[in-house]
């Protein structure tokens, strides 16, 4: 069976991104930790499947960022998704293109990740840019992308940010907006009592201590020590769940 025009695609991005770094397949090999480039030359030519280490070390190597890093992580998931998992993809990306306003536009549209609220108890579709692993993927604009690199979502799961999120919608967060003062934020928490857990609240901060405050008046603050808080990235959108 010849190779698939998918992954043909990602071969294609890996051997024009080598090539632009001044690369040799024998050179990426061993960069990549490799004692032979046999498993490179497979790839290239769409013969193997690219494990997500092997994307995740050449956008280290090349030093790849932004809307390029994206692409080349998109195109690579693709080719770990099984077909019932790219029908949840294709259900995931006609709901938000409903939820952002942009049904019957022509609009290019990036995949980014969306993390389980309490990731050690769900089903994951593989990795993303958070260094967690993804429940699914939902579709936006490729402008927020830009805009907003290392973007992810996290589905809200409760009403604790009503009303201006309720349970369904899509928030989105990015790696690279750090948690504002008294703004909403994903919030990764790690403490030694309680499973790992995503929060979206608001993000107030004085000296070593974090207070995290629901937009609800039913649901009581989480003051923490900072070493509890893994990472926080900023809201920068949410989409709702009018489907």
């Amino acid at each position: 069976m010849g190779a698939t025009k998918e992954f043909m695609a990602v071969a294609a991005l890996i051997t024009e991104h080598r090539q632009k770094a001044g690369l040799t397949k024998a050179q990426l090999a061993r960069a990549l930790g490799f004692t032979g480039s046999t498993y490179v030359i497979m790839v290239e030519a769409a013969q193997r499947r690219p494990s997500m280490k092997l994307i995740e070390g050449m956008i280290r190597i090349v030093k790849l960022t932004g809307g390029e890093a994206e692409e080349l992580r998109d195109a690579a998931r693709w080719l770990h998704t099984s077909g019932e998992g790219r029908e949840l993809i294709e259900k995931a990306r006609r709901r938000s293109v409903a939820a952002l306003g942009l049904a019957g536009k022509a609009v290019p549209i990036r995949y980014i990740p969306v993390v389980a609220s309490h990731p050690a108890g769900e089903e994951m579709m593989g990795p993303n840019p958070t260094g967690l692993q993804a429940t699914e993927y939902v579709s936006v604009a490729e402008e927020l992308v830009r805009e907003y690199p290392g973007a992810f979502a996290l589905r809200m799961d409760d009403d604790a940010m009503s009303p201006r999120f309720n349970t369904g919608d899509f928030v989105i967060a990015a790696l690279s907006r750090d948690a504002e003062q008294g703004k909403a934020a994903l919030v990764m928490l790690k403490m030694a009592d309680r499973e790992p857990e995503i929060l979206c609240r608001l993000w107030y901060k004085a000296g070593k201590m974090v207070s995290l405050v629901a937009a609800s008046p039913a649901v009581e603050p989480m003051v923490i020590q900072e070493d509890a808080v893994a990472w926080a990235h900023a809201v920068v959108v949410s989409a709702r769940r009018e489907m």
